[in-house]
């Protein structure tokens, strides 16, 4: 702070130290004598005060607290001179304001304060340098856009930056759209595009208005069922007109099958466009119009031609599947004997050896059927087969069915049964003479080993012949 003592004359004035004071007169007689003061700033701004002697008066500057002056009235001589002291601080050290806009290239202007006016500094972007700290004024004008004013606060020795987003000047308009066909004729449909949401429906009558940004670039896109046209053009210059060749289209079939006629899955290829496929599928075509079609399933790839509507297309694919299988096993103990019951034991297995739970499995011979049952938890059926009587041979035929009711042949068995005919290794009998005598008949008992197994013979009526030298003989036995 820089401190001077100075005297003034009425009416006179003096510069101290960047402002400037004049003594304008004494307010009252003494012993309350007051003087009457003007200070003014080097920027343009004048106080006015009256200051009793002795009396100190501190008088900041409105735009900037850190700008101000001191007085002291210390003496006086009536009507002739005043004596001040006036301490004056220095204006503080000035920031800078970095001003740029989007779009660039907008015009600045800068004032101090509120009520000046604005001076022109150049265009975006821009930096403004010794601008004192304090409140300060912009303004950014460009052609299309809004005027853009707002006050800044400017720190000493920093930038302060000003990043404006512009506001454009829209002015709309109506434009026309028009959508036909090849030959002119009215077509309803929709249009899409930037500032078009989400579509614009088209009438029967082809024609449709919308509001745009004039003389703004638009890509838009008019659709006609599944036909679609793409314009660029500069909004509301003429009338946009889209035309689509329209075609008479038809319904074309088309069916993916294995050798047995079932339905297989795959993908279909037609006019650029891929289709997934799972039996059958229709598409529309343009009719009577030659077409090249692609059908893929596992890897395999078919290709027919073919005029559009004029009968199905069908794609026949031999496909590999790997099959249950079945093991048919005999579990009756050889010999087979005619007339009893041989077991026939089979079981039912995935590719990989997993056994199958619950399908039906069917057996029978050449002549005959004979049952159907399902598989337990092992996979497995048994069915006990009646023999006849008399030997013979036997061939019994094995299938199951499988998930698409196709009965799948796996496997057969053939056994030859025989007689009861058995030659006896060993043999024990006992019997009780006292009760028989020539021609009679009586019970026998024993042993009888056949094949190494043994068994108990029961009470057995045998008819004997008594002769006393020879011992009993077997005259015959019951059946």
């Amino acid at each position: 702070m820089t401190c001077s003592d100075t005297s003034n004359q009425v009416g006179e004035t003096r510069t101290i130290e960047g402002c400037t004071i004049k003594f304008k007169n004494f307010l009252e007689s003494p012993p309350n004598i007051y003087a009457s003061i003007d200070i003014t700033y080097p920027w343009g701004i004048t106080h006015s005060i009256s200051l009793l002697h002795g009396e100190t008066k501190t008088i900041v500057n409105p735009s900037n607290a850190n700008e101000y002056v001191t007085i002291n009235f210390k003496s006086y001589i009536i009507d002739v001179l005043a004596v001040f002291t006036v301490c004056y601080e220095p204006e503080a050290v000035a920031g800078s304001i970095f001003c740029e806009s989007n779009p660039s290239g907008a015009k600045v202007y800068y004032k101090d304060t509120y009520g000046d006016n604005y001076t022109y500094m150049g265009t975006t972007d821009i930096l403004i340098e010794d601008v004192p700290s304090g409140i300060r004024y912009i303004k950014m004008t460009l052609s299309g856009y809004h005027d853009h004013e707002d006050s800044y606060h400017v720190e000493p020795g920093k930038i302060t930056g000003v990043d404006i987003d512009l506001e454009p000047i829209v002015t709309k308009c109506t434009q026309q759209f028009r959508l036909e066909d090849q030959d002119g004729n009215p077509l309803a449909g929709s249009i899409t595009g930037e500032e078009i949401s989400p579509v614009i429906t088209v009438p029967t009558s082809g024609e449709v208005s919308t509001q745009l940004i004039e003389d703004k670039i638009y890509t838009v896109t008019a659709f006609v069922g599944a036909r679609e046209v793409t314009k660029t053009f500069t909004a509301c210059t003429g009338k946009i007109t889209f035309q689509f060749t329209i075609v008479e289209q038809c319904t074309q079939q088309f069916r993916f099958e294995d050798q047995n006629g079932n339905n297989v899955s795959g993908t279909l290829s037609i006019a650029g466009k891929d289709f997934d496929v799972t039996g059958n599928i229709s598409l529309f075509l343009e009719k009577g119009k030659e077409y090249a079609a692609i059908a893929v399933v596992g890897g395999v790839t078919k290709q027919k031609a073919f005029a559009a509507c004029t009968g199905k297309i069908t794609f026949e694919f031999t496909i590999e599947v790997d099959k249950p299988t079945l093991t048919t096993t005999i579990t009756s103990q050889e010999p087979y004997i005619a007339g009893t019951n041989i077991n026939i034991k089979t079981v039912l297995k995935s590719p990989t050896g997993v056994p199958i739970q619950g399908k039906k499995v069917f057996f029978y011979t050449s002549t005959d059927f004979l049952t159907a049952n399902f598989t337990n938890e092992n996979g497995e059926v048994t069915i006990p087969f009646k023999t006849g009587i008399t030997p013979a041979t036997y061939e019994i035929y094995v299938t199951h069915l499988t998930d698409d009711s196709i009965f799948v042949e796996s496997n057969h068995v053939i056994f030859t049964t025989t007689d009861e005919t058995y030659t006896p290794t060993s043999l024990t009998i006992s019997i009780d003479p006292n009760n028989i005598g020539p021609g009679q008949y009586t019970d026998i008992t024993g042993q009888l080993t056949i094949q190494g197994q043994d068994q108990i013979l029961p009470g057995i009526p045998l008819k004997l012949y008594y002769d006393k030298g020879d011992g009993y003989q077997v005259i015959s036995t019951p059946t």
